[in-house]
């Protein structure tokens, strides 16, 4: 993806697949990164909210997570959220 990315530099799908496989690989920092730049690109992107949102999580980041998972359902009201911070569930969703 890497060089889609050099070659396509505004190209969000390539910004998304790169930052699962670095999320894949636990590269956290590297998979914000690049779903921040999936967001700049295409801001109503729910997935690319939610992928920050877990990197966010493992960085350490609760309350921001928390924001991006919540803007990801902002976006889709059907896209519920269950996340896990410090052993308590957390349901995200709208009505």
């Amino acid at each position: 993806m890497t060089a889609v990315i050099k070659n396509a530099p505004n190209n969000a799908e390539a910004y998304f697949r790169r930052g699962n496989a670095y999320s894949n690989k636990g590269m956290y920092e590297e998979t914000k990164d690049d779903m921040s730049r999936v967001i700049d690109l295409d801001p109503d992107n729910k997935l690319a909210y939610n992928n920050r949102g877990v990197a966010l999580l493992c960085t350490g980041d609760p309350q921001s997570a928390i924001n991006d998972m919540t803007r990801a359902v902002e976006i889709d009201p059907q896209y519920v959220m269950l996340i896990r911070i410090e052993g308590w569930p957390i349901l995200i969703f709208m009505n």
